[in-house]
């Protein structure tokens, strides 16, 4: 697992562009569970239709919604930026899928200011393009 720290919402999603730059990737939002916002933008919401696993599990089992998959397109990404302000008051979580894959690959946790990735082969790309990238898990982690 890479932990890549950057408080910022700007470099959290530099991350997530730079991830999928050269793959085909899909996303999506992950709410809070107090969240009752119907859309992030263009995006709806909805009670996790597709069985995606989420980064966040909750002690009480609560189900929290997520936008349906989204491709990593500029134009998505130009657009998810545009609602920043919504994502960071509604959403937990941005994670990256694999195509086909339930599991997320990538993710940045908006509050805590961390990504993680579960590719441990992208460390130096990483570091090479300016991220605060490590093996090792902060100690606040």
């Amino acid at each position: 697992m890479i932990y890549i720290q950057e408080k910022s919402f700007e470099r959290q999603f530099e991350v997530l562009k730079f991830i999928s730059l050269d793959n085909n990737f899909n996303l999506t939002l992950w709410l809070y569970p107090e969240s009752n916002t119907k859309n992030i933008g263009k995006f709806k919401t909805y009670s996790n239709s597709l069985n995606l696993i989420s980064v966040t599990s909750y002690d009480d089992g609560c189900i929290v919604k997520n936008t349906k998959l989204i491709s990593t397109s500029e134009n998505n990404f130009n657009e998810l930026f545009k609602n920043k302000k919504e994502i960071i008051s509604n959403c937990d979580n941005i994670s990256l899928y694999k195509e086909c894959e339930l599991d997320w690959y990538m993710c940045t946790i908006v509050q805590e200011g961390i990504c993680l990735l579960r590719d441990d082969n992208m460390l130096l790309k990483l570091i090479d393009a300016g991220f605060n990238a490590s093996l090792e898990a902060p100690s606040w982690w």
